[in-house]
């Protein structure tokens, strides 16, 4: 195949030439989480959000199904990790793994999930978009065996084109988050359509609304 002036060839595809490709180690610091103790109580139940990789489905994650303590924070692996956070999931039921998810509110997570701290140089949502759009790809490398599992040292070598400045890749995530919201519209009227189109239904097939 010809590639279009401008343009090269790499490892995930033909990009400008002025991109760069880099690990994600390279941009970001990544880390996997901890689950305390179930034999002791005064770990569980607190005020501090922790995240398991059901919660990870290509959202922004604003609350937690379950808390830990501060206790259970210091006695376990588990870390606080600020908003933006991205996650994920290195293990899990079905299609779960490979998902990947942002915190949208400060958060512990379990050992399943891979906490991703992208630098302040490069723009968070850009990674975010071009891990979702590789999201088959991410499951496709888990190791092989009884349990087919993703883990650190694969997520950090996964590599990443970026755009050379931080604005350009704002920008690409800025038009993909727009068309996030308007595909999150176009869902919310469809819902709205499906449940006025079961309440006529109801009333139509009961007799309720007559038409002669």
């Amino acid at each position: 195949m010809e590639i279009k002036h401008g343009y090269k060839q790499t490892e995930v595809g033909v990009i400008p030439e002025d991109w760069k490709i880099q690990e994600l180690s390279n941009i970001a610091s990544i880390a996997s989480g901890g689950t305390p103790s179930r034999q002791n109580l005064a770990y569980w139940d607190g005020d501090i959000p922790w995240i398991t990789t059901s919660q990870i489905d290509f959202n922004t994650i604003t609350s937690a199904e379950q808390c830990i303590t501060e206790l259970g924070l210091k006695n376990s692996a588990a870390r606080l990790l600020p908003p933006g956070t991205l996650l994920l999931a290195l293990y899990g039921q079905g299609k779960t793994r490979g998902k990947i998810s942002s915190l949208g509110i400060a958060a512990t997570t379990n050992q399943a999930c891979a906490s991703i701290s992208i630098s302040k140089a490069i723009s968070r949502k850009y990674v975010f978009y071009f891990l979702v759009s590789r999201y088959k790809e991410i499951r496709g490398l888990s190791n092989s065996g009884s349990q087919e599992n993703l883990n650190s040292r694969i997520i950090k070598s996964f590599p990443i084109p970026l755009p050379p400045t931080k604005a350009e890749q704002t920008a690409i995530a800025a038009i993909l988050t727009d068309m996030d919201a308007e595909i999150a519209a176009l869902e919310a009227k469809l819902d709205k359509t499906r449940r006025l189109k079961q309440g006529m239904m109801h009333n139509l097939l009961t007799g309720k609304i007559r038409l002669v």
